[in-house]
């Protein structure tokens, strides 16, 4: 019984306010940037010209960057040794030695946020690594976002950083691209041509009936901490979020409901979720 009050009681000291008392909605990441896509009202910030590694978002640009490449998406690339992420040795299911086509390690990259495929896809661009991230960062300049920069093309190297604000200019770039789109809108995607490897989209909203994704991407580090990205329709609107710098991945999830539902209650957005899967305000307590 002592056991049973004790958790109890951790329990409501744990659980995640939904507002503060400006009335604004609970954030636990560390930098945020919500606006309207169709009047760029930014009606949410936190935190949003702060410079910040942003880990694995980082592939929104580099998806840029090869959209704009000249390629033929059935080539047939193998998986090499230099694909093998040396910094951080981040862990992948593409094995070395295995045969797939371009598109499909560049989806891997971009939907499962894989970094052996996001090397694998720019070598077989034939570009040497460091000159790919030059473009990189030329892209960026062109874009506006005048607080980025970048070192690695998958995002691993934690001098790839970033604003919320810079984000949000990302996101136009990137949400303008067909095959960036689709790529992070998959639940799950299948790589390899002879043994086959399935891979799954981090993004749980992507993955959501309760959420209509036009774009996401996750991305994490220890030293940039959690972050999402997100272009959605909320009752016939289009929303982007930056949500960057959380402790856990639950706390951005986290966020991005508390936001979607300060949204919806203070803009009357009618509600476009499907009513099917767990509810996102689960993810608010225990975090």
């Amino acid at each position: 019984m002592l056991f049973c009050a004790f958790v109890a009681s951790w329990t409501a000291a744990y659980v995640i306010p939904e507002r503060e008392a400006s009335g604004l909605p609970h954030l636990r990441s560390e930098s945020v940037a919500v606006r309207f896509v169709d009047t760029g009202e930014v009606v949410i910030e936190k935190n949003p010209r702060v410079v910040r590694p942003i880990a694995s978002v980082t592939k929104l640009l580099s998806g840029v960057v090869i959209d704009a490449i000249d390629k033929d998406p059935t080539t047939v690339v193998t998986i090499t040794e230099d694909d093998k992420d040396r910094l951080k040795w981040s862990k992948s299911r593409l094995k070395v030695g295995l045969v797939s086509t371009w598109l499909s390690l560049f989806q891997a990259a971009l939907g499962a946020s894989d970094n052996r495929a996001m090397y694998a896809s720019v070598r077989a661009l034939g570009l040497e690594r460091p000159r790919f991230v030059v473009q990189m960062n030329e892209m960026a300049k062109t874009l506006g976002m005048k607080q980025s920069s970048f070192k690695d093309p998958a995002g691993i190297d934690p001098g790839n950083v970033s604003t919320a604000n810079d984000l949000l200019v990302l996101l136009d770039s990137a949400a303008s691209k067909e095959s960036i789109r689709q790529a992070t809108q998959k639940d799950f995607i299948n790589v390899g041509m002879q043994d086959e490897v399935m891979l799954t989209n981090p993004n749980r909203l992507a993955r959501s009936g309760r959420w209509e994704v036009v774009i996401g991407k996750t991305g994490y580090t220890v030293e940039a901490g959690r972050s999402l990205v997100l272009r959605a329709t909320l009752g016939g609107r289009t929303i982007d979020m930056v949500l960057i710098g959380a402790r856990e991945m639950a706390s951005v999830f986290g966020d991005a409901g508390r936001v979607r539902r300060y949204l919806e209650e203070k803009y009357h957005l009618g509600k476009t979720a499907k009513a099917t899967g767990p509810s996102l305000a689960q993810t608010n307590s225990l975090r």
